[in-house]
């Protein structure tokens, strides 16, 4: 995280001035699930679940939680499984790898799910606010939600415009498939992550909402 992000309580501010009901709240790689319990305080009256691919942060943070539901789960684009790559600094894990400078441990054969999937066992159609921050991983997220984008109000997301992790799809691919889904970009920040590129984090709204 850089000086220059989008801090949840700015966030929670553009939440506040674009949509009204918040009611189902999702963090998509919420490391030791703060966020989501900072969204819990914001919107007392909504549910908020709080999803973490790596189990020993969900052991270690997350599983006594009460007030958020968590979840341990990795989420991707497809149902089945995927290679989950753990790295030394803890918030490089995931399924795109960072490469082996930041640790070489790979989980092997991790059970993934889409959104639409993990929503239709939670028995939920709708969703008002996301915040997804999955290192490299965020365009597979959108896709695995399916039909139930259309019906986000607002989101929170990480991109990142060079490939700092292999075979990610860059931010460019990312605000092109948002916008042909219906949302208009809010905000935008910027921070230089190497010499080679940067990785942004943007609000995006619901042209319904807008």
């Amino acid at each position: 995280m850089g000086v220059d992000d989008i801090n949840m309580s700015e966030f929670v501010d553009l939440v506040k001035s674009h949509v009204s009901d918040i009611n189902i709240i999702f963090e998509i790689g919420s490391l030791d699930a703060n966020d989501s319990l900072f969204f819990k305080e914001q919107f007392p009256n909504a549910d908020v679940y709080a999803i973490e691919g790596l189990s020993e942060n969900y052991e270690k943070y997350m599983k006594n939680l009460t007030t958020i539901t968590p979840i341990n789960m990795v989420i991707t684009d497809y149902d089945g499984t995927i290679n989950y790559y753990k790295k030394n600094i803890n918030g490089l894990h995931g399924i795109r790898n960072r490469g082996n400078e930041y640790g070489n441990t790979v989980l092997e054969g991790v059970t993934c799910k889409r959104m639409d999937t993990l929503c239709g066992e939670l028995g939920i159609t709708k969703i008002d606010m996301v915040k997804i921050d999955v290192e490299g991983a965020t365009q597979e997220i959108l896709t695995g939600f399916g039909e139930l984008l259309k019906t986000i109000k607002i989101m929170h997301i990480e991109t990142e415009s060079y490939q700092f992790f292999e075979g990610q799809i860059l931010h460019e691919e990312v605000v092109s498939y948002l916008t042909d889904k219906g949302f208009t970009m809010v905000k935008l920040s910027s921070v230089d992550i190497t010499n080679n590129g940067k990785q942004h984090d943007s609000v995006w709204v619901n042209n319904t909402h807008i």
